[in-house]
């Protein structure tokens, strides 16, 4: 399916729009997710690979990142991300164009990425975003988790959906991609108000949060034993890992 054939953007502007507020609100998400982990270099060379409206990539330049180019396939996204003034490239084959780019990046970024791929080419696409990084690059990723409660409506909620990824199926296909220090961790769309006593809607929701996620864990821990202890129960599940000799 190519996506001439389809308007990619009547799914995705479900959750985004391209306001300044929407940007800014994604703008603190995504610096609590980079901040811990990306370098402290600000000349590092970024791609966002499957960026939609550039939502991260505007993150990262106000985070003081200098060189961050995004692509993606869908014509409708990349228009709003040069409406925005964003480096971002359409590609007709996000593969194809990641293996003419080789050791060209510092850090990849994919997010939401990896689950709109069928899984026999799942393989093909991690490796060639292995060949576009440098030595000792990074790449952090985001998918759909499957041991989340709503993991049935993460994985159906989009059309274009192939798959999701618990921590051990994230952590196989990475690994076979050619990487090392893989990393799997929860990453929480819902986080602790700053300001309890003004926004009351906010603390009842991390409060009721908090409350089901423990019985969750109880859960996990009465099926599962000692890995329930452990197992990530976030909507997303957040991976890191590294370009490394052996």
């Amino acid at each position: 399916m190519s996506m001439d054939e389809i308007d990619y953007s009547i799914q995705y502007r479900k959750w985004h729009d391209d306001s300044i507020r929407h940007y800014e609100d994604s703008y603190n998400y995504y610096k609590r997710i980079f901040s811990n982990l990306l370098p402290e270099d600000k000349d590092i060379k970024i791609l966002d690979v499957g960026c939609g409206f550039g939502l991260a990539i505007y993150s990262l330049k106000k985070m003081g990142y200098k060189h961050v180019k995004g692509i993606d396939i869908s014509r409708q996204l990349v228009e709003v991300c040069h409406k925005n003034n964003l480096d971002v490239e359409l590609v007709e084959d996000s593969t194809e164009w990641l293996n003419k780019h080789s050791c060209e990046f510092d850090v990849i970024i994919f997010l939401d990425v990896l689950e709109h791929i069928p899984p026999e080419k799942h393989l093909i696409f991690l490796k060639s975003i292995y060949k576009s990084l440098k030595q000792n690059g990074m790449i952090i990723c985001t998918t759909p988790n499957a041991n989340s409660t709503f993991s049935s409506r993460w994985r159906y909620i989009d059309w274009t959906h192939y798959t999701s990824f618990t921590e051990h199926s994230l952590d196989f296909i990475l690994r076979n991609s050619g990487f090392k220090d893989v990393q799997i961790k929860e990453v929480e769309f819902i986080t602790k108000p700053r300001y309890p006593i003004i926004l009351r809607k906010s603390v009842l929701h991390w409060i009721l949060f908090k409350i089901i996620r423990f019985f969750r864990r109880l859960e996990a821990i009465a099926e599962l034993g000692e890995e329930g202890k452990t197992i990530p129960l976030s909507l997303n599940l957040l991976a890191v890992a590294y370009k490394k000799d052996d």
